[in-house]
């Protein structure tokens, strides 16, 4: 699926004057390699349910939803079910969802309280849970 040109993670940060919030212990992945490296170690993800901790500015998500080798199509989840507690972030990611060749749920909550049944209707779909979670 080729769709129009995206800003870069940092770019969207800097035009939307958002910073990491120290009490959330939050820390961004920019790099888009490092990104698709750390989505292609979590193993095939197509026809899995994706469910994303915390995805902030949304790095890992573009790579999660560019499936396996950036095309949009090979390597791509049949569901991503996105959960993030920061509420700056969820446009952000809402915006990458309406462009998804997958279906994409955005949630704002924190996962330590979501309820996975809320999502996981389809008990045929293996599931897989990715994250690059805080360090604190």
């Amino acid at each position: 699926m080729v769709g129009p040109p995206r800003f870069s993670i940092a770019d969207l940060m800097r035009m939307y004057r958002v910073r990491a919030r120290k009490e959330l212990s939050q820390n961004f992945l920019l790099d888009e390699r490092v990104a698709r490296k750390f989505v292609r170690s979590a193993g095939a993800l197509d026809g899995c349910h994706v469910i994303e901790v915390g995805p902030g500015p949304g790095s890992l998500t573009r790579a999660i939803v560019d499936g396996t080798h950036g095309d949009g199509v090979d390597g791509v989840p049949a569901r991503l079910t996105v959960v993030e507690k920061d509420s700056r972030f969820i446009p952000f990611l809402t915006q990458l969802a309406e462009s998804a060749p997958c279906p994409v749920d955005v949630v704002q909550g924190d996962i330590l309280k979501f309820d996975y049944g809320s999502v996981l209707d389809d008990a045929t779909l293996p599931v897989r849970i990715i994250g690059n979670l805080p360090f604190s």
